[in-house]
């Protein structure tokens, strides 16, 4: 039986917040918090920061905070040696990439926040749901009777999200004002109530204007904490591979943060020169099919125009078949054709 603060003990299972907290405390930040206190505290230093030394995002966010998070151990590990064999070191930077990492991570979730396009409420997204089957009903209640085409539908009802909703409601609306004008019948009820939803729905689809202010502070902060890190990941990294010049293990302890991006690179434009250097193989292969001369040579085989060596044997109205051209020579590497 444990024990709560009051004295009072406490059920088996139940953990006091005295022990809590001091768990808690045993874990690395990044495992208590999501970054708001590491970004309250680096925000003077972000808003300090000169224009012409802040970095436009170059690089897989998800992917650079796993990695900002995942080197920490290593980092630690060799922390006290590094004080001692890179004297010119900043450390306030390596001690503080934690820090920046997790600021990074919450200045990231602010402009996600305010870039991802807002989701209209539950009850107007079953009620869409519900109008626009009602609407189908009706239409093919119709086109039962000659009176409209049921093809159009084909194209409704197939997609899930808030674009295809909203432009179902839309030309649903209008095949029905169509139809009731051109026949004088009654507009559903569903109807009116289709456009105003239609409009509503659409209107949460859409991303906010990226000139917005809102957008453009958190683009801007997003950037500033993503130099910060940068600043402080690569003075950590240089400090290691100056320390582990010798062991040549840099990348094993803390690896570029472009290393990946290298090879996508380096990868797509390898292929490219493949590509390149087999086209420019097979047109230089490519055989072009000499034309027949008019003429016959005196031995009776049919020449080409200058008279020198004869190609095929026969008949000089006789057209030349495939397989009377001279074969390429066999090509060694796979993947080229003539």
């Amino acid at each position: 039986m444990g024990s709560l603060s009051g004295g009072l003990p406490a059920p088996d299972g139940v953990v006091s917040p005295e022990i809590a907290t001091a768990e808690s405390a045993e874990l690395p930040r990044w495992e208590r918090e999501l970054g708001q206190s590491a970004y309250q505290r680096r925000l003077t230093e972000m808003l300090e920061l000169p224009k012409a030394k802040v970095a436009v995002v170059n690089l897989n966010l998800t992917e650079v905070i796993a990695a900002g998070l995942g080197v920490l151990p290593h980092v630690q590990a060799h922390r006290e040696r590094l004080s001692k064999s890179v004297l010119d070191c900043r450390f306030e930077w390596v001690d503080g990439l934690e820090g920046y990492t997790l600021a990074l991570n919450f200045a990231r979730a602010q402009y996600l926040t305010v870039t991802r396009p807002k989701r209209c409420a539950p009850e107007v997204w079953l009620e869409a749901r519900q109008v626009r089957r009602v609407l189908i009903h009706d239409w093919r209640a119709l086109a039962a009777r000659g009176l409209l085409d049921e093809s159009p539908l084909r194209g409704l009802q197939r997609g899930k999200g808030y674009l295809e909703l909203g432009t179902d409601l839309t030309v649903l609306s209008h095949v029905h004002r169509t139809y009731a004008a051109s026949s004088g019948a009654a507009l559903p009820p569903e109807d009116e109530r289709a456009s105003v939803l239609a409009r509503s729905i659409l209107a949460a689809g859409g991303r906010p204007d990226p000139k917005s202010e809102a957008v453009i502070k958190a683009r801007d902060m997003q950037n500033r904490a993503f130099s910060l890190f940068i600043r402080a990941y690569n003075e950590t990294r240089s400090s290691i591979a100056y320390m582990r010049r010798d062991e040549g293990d840099v990348d094993s302890i803390i690896p570029s943060l472009y290393a990946a991006r290298r090879a996508r690179v380096s990868g797509a434009q390898g292929a490219r020169q493949r590509e390149a250097s087999r086209a420019s193989v097979n047109e230089s292969l490519r055989v072009v099919a000499p034309t027949r001369s008019d003429t016959t040579a005196p031995n009776g085989t049919a020449a080409i125009a200058t008279g020198s060596t004869p190609l095929a044997t026969g008949s000089a109205t006789q057209p030349f078949e495939d397989n009377e051209l001279p074969s390429p020579a066999p090509i060694a590497r796979r993947g080229f054709s003539n």
